[in-house]
């Protein structure tokens, strides 16, 4: 079927993950990155896998859905940078 997809690699995800025992950081990325790509909307879905330091996103082949996927990318880049994540 066709659409668009965007692959997103966090920078520095090793040192996030490096000396983290308790797992905190890599929760707190993992928390972040899921409550953005899953916030409700009426655009179209923007689909999201998380392959450790990769977000894949997908969505249909439409010009809305394309919106709907630069603009969820634009927030997740801007909140993870707000969070030190690159």
């Amino acid at each position: 079927m066709p659409g668009y997809v965007a692959l997103l690699d966090v920078l520095g995800f090793s040192n996030l993950v490096t000396g983290d025992s308790d797992g905190q950081g890599l929760q707190r990325y993992l928390d972040l990155v899921s409550g953005l790509l899953t916030a409700p909307t009426t655009a179209p879905e923007v689909s999201h896998v998380i392959f450790s330091d990769s977000i894949v996103l997908t969505t249909e082949d439409s010009e809305q859905a394309l919106q709907q996927l630069a603009s969820r990318c634009s927030k997740l880049f801007g909140t993870m940078l707000d969070n030190q994540i690159a």
